[in-house]
């Protein structure tokens, strides 16, 4: 069913309802970013002006559960296909003509011009100008990382991995979308030894001018299996991310599993 347009297969999601005569709204079961918003901790990340529920038959082949969704916003709609299954199926961005009806949007005919995003494992979340954010499953498990698409590629853009009980603020001045949030640090050694910190750091590629205060982590057994460290970083321009650290002390938050 899917010939060309713009998806995300397996990663990511979007969602707002309003009242549409002619077409149905989506059902209240569903997975949407009205629902995922306020588990991700989250500001300044637009949700759709529309959702719209293709009809049940027309998506028959992804089995009995499946749904899809298209989610619009002012320049173009998200096609997102779940077949019941944890995380998206596809995710399709398809650009908007201005003037364009949403009953025309949203036909399921795939067009010329239609972009199907590659390698997704999750839900879209919401947009800011000519991005995507969308719930990403990432190696290090830390949770409520986001991946970045740009609504003109294929491709994902940029993965930001976080500590989602610290806010994430994404602005867009001038075209120019900045992103502040709390960075995952990546941890492989003993943190109750000393050189584990500068391996760390050197790790994570932290510039040597910028002041890490080695956290004091309480517990007794602070190793890479239950230890999560995040740190206040920036990113001025999403268009050519760069992760510029703050200097700060690292918060320190480790499972309280039965140590030994």
């Amino acid at each position: 069913m899917f010939n060309t347009l713009m998806s995300i297969s397996k990663n990511r999601l979007i969602y707002v309802s309003l009242a549409l005569s002619m077409l149905p709204l989506i059902s209240q079961g569903a997975m949407t970013p009205e629902a995922l918003m306020p588990t991700l901790n989250v500001s300044g990340i637009e949700l759709p002006e529309q959702t719209i529920e293709i009809a049940a038959t027309e998506v028959q082949a992804y089995g009995d559960n499946a749904q899809e969704h298209c989610y619009v916003f002012p320049s173009f709609a998200v096609f997102e296909t779940d077949s019941g299954q944890v995380g998206a199926e596809s995710l399709i961005v398809r650009p908007r003509s201005q003037g364009q009806a949403i009953a025309e949007l949203c036909k399921t005919a795939r067009q010329a011009g239609d972009i199907h995003l590659d390698h997704v494992e999750g839900y879209l979340v919401g947009a800011k100008g000519p991005y995507l954010f969308v719930t990403s499953s990432d190696s290090s498990g830390a949770p409520g990382s986001l991946t970045l698409f740009q609504t003109t590629a294929a491709q994902s853009h940029f993965d930001i991995v976080r500590d989602n009980r610290q806010p994430l603020t994404v602005t867009l001045n001038d075209g120019v979308l900045a992103i502040d949030y709390a960075a995952t640090l990546q941890v492989d050694c003993d943190l109750n030894v000393e050189a584990c910190w500068p391996k760390t750091l050197l790790k994570n590629r932290v510039p040597p001018d910028v002041t890490l205060v080695r956290p004091r982590c309480e517990g007794k057994d602070v190793h890479i299996k239950n230890v999560h460290l995040s740190t206040p970083v920036h990113i001025a321009d999403a268009a050519h991310p760069h992760i510029t650290y703050q200097n700060s002390q690292p918060s320190c938050d480790i499972d309280s599993p039965a140590h030994g």
